[in-house]
C-alpha cells in the first residue's frame, strides 16, 4: 500500500521476489486482533448494512472500504510515545 501526497492511497505488488512477509505476535495480540474484527464487523453491518467481506480492510477509513492511511499508524505511535514520556523514534 503506497500514499503519495496528493494522490489517493494504492495498493499494488510488492516490490521484492520475496514478496510475502511474516509477522509474529502473541497470542494476546492475536486475540485483540480478533476482538477488534468482530468490532470492524458490527459496525459494517450496523452502518453500512452489509457483512464485512474477506477482502475489506481492518484498518481503515471510517464510513468506507479504503485503507487506513500509511502514516497514520506512525503518527498514532509517536503520540502513544509523547503521552508515556518515552523517547521518540
Amino acid at each position: 500500500m503506497v500514499k503519495v501526497t496528493g494522490e489517493d492511497i494504492i495498493v499494488k505488488e510488492t516490490k521484492t521476489v520475496a514478496g510475502d512477509r511474516y509477522v509474529y505476535f502473541s497470542l494476546e495480540m492475536e486475540s485483540l486482533l480478533r476482538e477488534f474484527q468482530r468490532e470492524c464487523a458490527w459496525e459494517t453491518e450496523t452502518y453500512d448494512g452489509r457483512e464485512l467481506e474477506d477482502s475489506d480492510y481492518i484498518f481503515r477509513r471510517h464510513g468506507g472500504r479504503l485503507p487506513m492511511t500509511p502514516s497514520t499508524f506512525t503518527w498514532r505511535f509517536k503520540l502513544i510515545l509523547k503521552k508515556h514520556g518515552l523517547p521518540p523514534l
